[in-house]
């Protein structure tokens, strides 16, 4: 039976999935009719999605919203934290496009009109590997379809360990 602190958890978890596809539901859009050249708008929305989906699976493994805060907007280390509660790696385009956002969504780089040091990924690419994602995050963490269960995001009990990569390629994280 699970306690009313699983729950919260779960839903928080499940809040952060929600908002997370919805941000890569926005890039998706911009990709389809942004005219000019600025990345800026888009890449936020991308790198958002991702620290959402990475922050799921760490409030799914009992980190709390102190936690969360320490681990700040670092794509990065959102994706080795959830990565080390999962046997299976991320695959090897997923991680590129998170380690190219990682540092400036950190640093708030796409949130105002500066240069960008890093080369930023294929933006198709970049939104296809959230999309592939919150896709993988999201069965392994018992999340289900509102056909299911009348809802957008179902939580039920967080056990056993996410699987957060693609399954598809293993990039030297994976030991076995």
């Amino acid at each position: 039976m699970r306690t009313v602190d699983d729950r919260r958890r779960q839903d928080r978890a499940a809040q952060h999935m929600a908002l997370a596809s919805a941000y890569a539901e926005a890039a998706r859009g911009v990709l389809a009719h942004q005219q000019d050249t600025s990345n800026l708008p888009y890449f936020a929305l991308v790198a958002h999605g991702f620290e959402l989906a990475f922050k799921a699976v760490l409030i799914l493994r009992g980190w709390d919203e102190e936690r969360l805060m320490l681990i700040g907007h670092d794509i990065a280390r959102c994706r080795d934290a959830a990565q080390s509660m999962s046997d299976e790696p991320i695959d090897t385009d997923t991680e590129a496009v998170v380690e190219s956002l990682s540092s400036p969504h950190a640093m708030q780089g796409f949130r105002y009109p500066q240069p960008i040091a890093n080369a930023l990924p294929d933006r198709e690419l970049a939104v296809a590997c959230l999309e592939r994602l919150l896709r993988n995050v999201a069965p392994v963490n018992a999340y289900t379809n509102r056909a299911e269960t009348g809802s957008h995001w179902a939580v039920a009990t967080p056990e056993p360990a996410p699987h957060i990569g693609a399954g598809e390629k293993d990039n030297g994280r994976h030991a076995g």
